[in-house]
């Protein structure tokens, strides 16, 4: 009991007195904040406003990277008209035009927008890998110290947060009253229902305190659009229900894999397509394929699992993935391609029936989306962004499993039906909702509504 206390009492000091020299140092950094943002705007950018995206990596070329570019393509009219400048807070240590290529490549748009990148230089704060210990209260420090980097070095008018730096948000406004905050919130930084009695004492505080502070830094915020309604949900029991919490689907390329035709001659192929992430349970989707393989032997499906990686962290991760199957025997069955172009993520979906997602609680659930849009009976995990925004009812547009034997059930019905008159229908329904309710058309529509807010039009 009083190690527990003990514990909690240091988490307390830790934090509040790096809070307490961040506010002592703020009132330093006031004006030269001001005269910094004199200066550029009327030397440097010549501009009425600067709108500030904070996105430090720019470049992994995931769901989170096509929401800012395809944000920043939304508001560019908008910006244009306004006089106001765009730039992209960022660690990254490539130019502008090696990301704007890679982008264009991964994404399969044009990017007809102009914008400067901002870099910031303590990359430590930004790296989740970083902060073992602590973690949650380690996030939150370096939200803060990488968010007064950015805006100091580049004071915005607007600050658009795109991955969830929320704890940054007071000290936007402390440093500038008048900075408006957009928040396109992925994923809550913190839960209640991470929050259980039965955990140690002293995690039990440490996170209602992590829970309430996150619940105080997101007033700080004008508009926030969560990206499903799973995260709306939680965004209103955090924040409260109000108007300035919007949904705002992420963008799915429906376009360019709807074209893939239903009626090509398909192998039986199983696809999977999503970073090299921990939180995305590839392992989970390798232990459905071997359970596939053992309880069906008259098939012989080969699994194509497709990803990104950003860095060493998720090498490694691919790494064990591949040891992993060689140790459940079904290496020979199973290709990993990482870091593909577009095109070639078409080219192998074309010639494939079924598609799996098995991340638990996936806020929403961009490549899931693209895979119904391709004609693949899709299967997704039965909770988060899939059960209540995409996937729905089960065997409309897909099907819903939870653990490795109801995906490898799954995937068998799916192969089994995909060309009978079942299967037909799910993939009809599939493609239909993927093209109407998730393009990337209507996110840029809604989003530029959205920000028309914090942007009005003169």
């Amino acid at each position: 009991m009083i190690s527990d206390l003990y514990i909690l009492f240091k988490l307390v000091t830790v934090f509040f007195s790096f809070v307490s020299v961040c506010l002592i140092l703020t009132g330093m950094f006031l004006c030269f904040t001001n005269f910094r943002k004199r200066i550029l705007m009327n030397q440097v950018f010549e501009s009425k406003k600067i709108i500030g995206f904070y996105h430090p990596y720019t470049n992994a070329c995931g769901g989170g990277e096509k929401v800012l570019f395809l944000a920043l393509k939304a508001i560019s009219v908008m910006a244009k008209r306004t006089k106001s400048k765009i730039v992209i807070y960022t660690v990254e240590d490539q130019d502008a035009e090696e990301i704007v290529q890679r982008a264009a490549e991964r994404f399969n748009f044009k990017v007809d927008f102009e914008f400067k990148l901002v870099r910031i230089t303590r990359r430590y704060f930004t790296d989740q890998h970083s902060v073992v210990k602590l973690s949650l209260l380690n996030q939150a420090i370096g939200n803060i110290v990488s968010v007064i980097e950015a805006i100091t070095t580049c004071p915005p008018d607007i600050f658009v947060d795109t991955i969830g730096v929320g704890f940054g948000y007071p000290f936007v406004k402390l440093f500038s009253p008048s900075t408006k905050v957009v928040s396109y919130t992925h994923y809550p930084f913190i839960q209640k229902d991470m929050i259980s009695p039965e955990l140690p004492r002293y995690k039990f505080f440490y996170y209602n305190l992590m829970l309430w502070l996150y619940k105080t830094v997101g007033y700080s915020a004008d508009v926030i659009m969560a990206n499903s309604t799973w995260t709306q949900k939680h965004c209103k029991s955090l924040w409260g229900d109000t108007d300035k919490i919007k949904r705002v689907y992420p963008p799915c390329n429906t376009t360019a894999f709807s074209k893939i035709p239903f009626d090509t001659a398909k192998k039986d192929n199983i696809v999977s397509f999503s970073q090299f992430r921990p939180e995305k349970d590839q392992s989970g989707q390798l232990k459905a394929f071997y359970e596939l393989l053992e309880a069906h032997k008259e098939i012989s499906p080969h699994f194509y699992m497709i990803g990104s990686c950003r860095g060493a962290e998720d090498e490694k991760l691919l790494a064990s993935l591949q040891e992993e199957a060689k140790e459940l025997g079904i290496d020979q069955k199973v290709t990993f391609l990482k870091n593909l172009p577009q095109q070639e993520v078409i080219d192998i979906m074309a010639e494939a029936k079924v598609a799996i997602h098995t991340m638990w609680n996936e806020h929403f659930g961009i490549s899931i989306v693209e895979m119904m849009a391709a004609g693949l009976i899709t299967i997704a995990h039965n909770s988060g962004g899939p059960k209540a925004d995409i996937i729905l009812e089960e065997g409309k547009r897909g099907y819903l499993s939870e653990t490795p034997k109801e995906f490898a059930t799954a995937m068998q019905l799916a192969l089994q039906t995909y060309n009978t008159a079942v299967g037909k229908s799910i993939r009809n329904t599939a493609r239909k909702a993927a093209i109407e309710q998730f393009s990337d058309e209507a996110f840029m529509e809604n989003f530029s509504k959205c920000f028309s807010e914090v942007l009005p039009q003169d």
